[in-house]
Parts: C-alpha cells; structure tokens; sequence
C-alpha cells in the first residue's frame, strides 16, 4: 500500500510510459526503498511490460515478461553495456577503477583450463574447511560458513597459496557488509549516508589487503606462473616488478578484488541455498553420502 501511495502511473504520449513519484525527486526512489518487488509489480502491472522510473535524476528502464526477450534481442551494444551499467550503479561504492576492462592474456588466466587445473586443491580445502570448522554436528549458520568457504577458495584461486586464512575470514566479514545492501536506490543516493561510510571504510580495507598480496607476490616472485596472480602482476606492474609505483600496485589489488568479487556473492549463495536444499531431501544426501 505504502508503495502504491508513493508513486503514479503515467501513460501519456510517454514511450516507454513513466511510473513517477508523488512526491518530486523523492517519491519513486522511496519506493523502490520500500519493497523493490512490490514497486516493479506495480509499475507492470500498470503500464506494462516496458516502463520507466527516475532515480535522483538518472532514468532506469524496467522490463518483464514475454517482452523482456525481443527488447534484450534488439538491443544495441550500449543499451547492453553491463560494465557500464555496474559502474553507473556501483562506482561509488566499490571505486568506478574496479569495472575496468581486463586485457585478454589476464581472463585467459580465469579459463575453464585453470579451473580444471585447480579443481582438486579447491576441493581438498572445502573438505579440510568444512570439517575444521563444523565437526560432526551441531547447529551452524549455512549462509556464514558458505560465505568464509567460498571466499577461502576465491582467494586461494586468485592469489594463490600463500595468502593467509585470517585474511580470507577478513574479507569473507568485509565483503559481507559491502555487499549487505545493494538496493538500487541506496546506491544512488547523492548525500552520505552512515551505511555508505562504512561499506567505503570496508572496501578501503579490501584493497589494502589486496595491495599487502601484490606488494607481496612481487617481491617474491612466488606467483603461479599459470595463475591469475601472475597474469595480472605481468600486465600491469611489467618486469620491474619491485619497482612499482603506487598507483600501479593499487591497480594490480583492484584487478585481483575485482576477480574475488566476482566470483564471491552468487557462489556462496548458490552453496548455501544448495546445502539447505539436501538437507531437506535425506535421500538424496545419503546417496551424495555414499557416493
């Protein structure tokens, strides 16, 4: 209801038709605020398929239904610019410097290959992970211990084997409270909140751990040199590795953050989600059991 009462449809000669807010500048943000699912069900059901709605001034699109595919299939490059898109939404938060483009020898290091290569060591630390950490029984948080696994394997994937499991838990915990909150309208928020001002002091954090592991691996000259790591250490800091600067060690941490990131939210979800899944199927658990 509340929803309903925040914003107006409007038809017109508008094309797509707009769902505006009843209250200038604020009225559509709020709302989205309130209940984002609620705020989309009425704009469709309203206007339709296609509408849109003006947050803080930026216009965003909303598309359901049947329609959503012709529109994604007759969509130009820059209409489906989804760095751009994630930059636009995210930058402020998470730095607009980690939705750069990588260059092709660095994702050629994040291929199918190496997770091949890789996918014993991963599934030999889920397993040592998962026994330390919750025995033989007891209740536990599945969300959290999803959450710390999937982030122990994403660092150990990217920065490889010398990165240190409490820094692994740090930012399994920093990373949790930046991704806590990705309401479209909070990020666009144009003052500071005090949620914004922790989440920025959290990302600063994760960069700095990133940039004790390239410092790091640079001076060691330990990075796999099939890895990430390496790739990215190759493309950026070149062969004067020890004499990087601090705007190229700071890209470098980006660059590894930005591949941890990545692989990080829907993963541990996925997990998680997965887990309560078989535990409320015991056959099928037995059966993975045995098998």
């Amino acid at each position: 209801m509340l929803v309903r009462a925040l914003v107006a449809p409007t038809k017109g000669d508008a094309s797509p038709p707009r769902l505006r807010g009843r209250v200038p500048w604020l009225g559509a943000p709020a709302a989205l605020l309130v209940d984002a699912v609620e705020f989309q069900r009425v704009g469709h059901a309203a206007l339709g398929e296609v509408f849109t709605a003006s947050m803080f001034g930026l216009p965003l699109t909303f598309v359901g239904g049947a329609e959503a595919l012709s529109h994604f299939a007759a969509a130009g490059d820059n209409d489906l610019d989804l760095i751009g898109a994630y930059r636009k939404l995210l930058g402020g938060l998470l730095g607009e410097d980690l939705f750069a483009e990588l260059a092709p020898e660095v994702l050629r290091a994040l291929s199918g290959a190496t997770v091949r290569r890789l996918s014993e060591p991963m599934a030999q630390l889920a397993d040592e992970f998962w026994r330390t950490r919750v025995g033989d029984g007891g209740e536990i948080d599945v969300l959290d211990h999803a959450n710390a696994l999937v982030m122990h394997m994403a660092c150990r994937y990217v920065c490889g084997e010398r990165i240190a499991p409490e820094r692994c838990d740090e930012l399994a915990r920093l990373l949790h409270l930046v991704e806590s909150d990705f309401s479209v309208a909070g990020m666009l928020l144009p003052i500071q909140t005090p949620s914004m001002r922790r989440r920025r002091a959290a990302r600063d954090r994760i960069v700095a751990i990133f940039e004790d592991q390239v410092r790091r691996a640079a001076a060691e000259g330990t990075a796999d040199p099939d890895g990430y790591m390496f790739a990215v250490l190759d493309d950026i800091l070149g062969r004067a590795r020890t004499a990087a600067t601090r705007a190229t060690i700071r890209a470098a941490a980006v660059a590894i953050m930005g591949a941890v990131f990545g692989a990080h939210t829907n993963t541990a979800i996925s997990l998680a989600v997965s887990l309560a899944d078989l535990l409320e199927h015991p056959p099928v658990l037995a059966e993975l059991e045995r098998e």
